[in-house]
């Protein structure tokens, strides 16, 4: 790696590869198969828009609080790049559109591709707290 390159350079980069990725596809999926899109409210942001800014200044706080934690290193950084773009994407979603915009079918579940992100970046960011964390309880 070229040196200059920091943690905070894998954060923007997961976060910006994520929300373009989620918002293309979701575009290319309106257009060329507007019968599969699914309107849904969304599991994790809520029903409207005051808990959407909730859930923002809710990631602010946490982020400003534990910033020193996400950014420790680039795995890290990179993951919670892409799980705050993902949240951003489907807050757009519902300030844009009204809706989450759903189309692939998982266990009778619609889901996007900011869904998935959310879900398995959130599980990894999760284990590799709590592996940290056991990590230094020990030392």
């Amino acid at each position: 790696m070229p040196k200059g390159i920091t943690n905070y350079h894998y954060f923007w980069f997961s976060f910006l590869l994520v929300l373009i990725l989620d918002q293309i596809s979701k575009l290319f999926v309106l257009r060329f198969f507007p019968k599969l899109v699914f309107k849904s409210f969304g599991v994790f942001v809520g029903f409207n828009l005051l808990w959407v800014g909730f859930f923002v200044v809710l990631v602010v706080v946490f982020f400003v609080l534990f910033r020193r934690l996400f950014l420790q290193n680039k795995l890290l950084a990179s993951l919670f790049g892409a799980v705050i773009a993902a949240a951003v994407s489907n807050i757009l979603d519902r300030l844009f559109w009204g809706t989450m915009l759903d189309w692939i079918g998982v266990f009778g579940f619609k889901l996007n591709v900011a869904d998935f992100v959310l879900i398995i970046g959130g599980i990894i960011l999760i284990s590799q707290f709590w592996y940290n964390s056991r990590d230094r309880m020990r030392n």
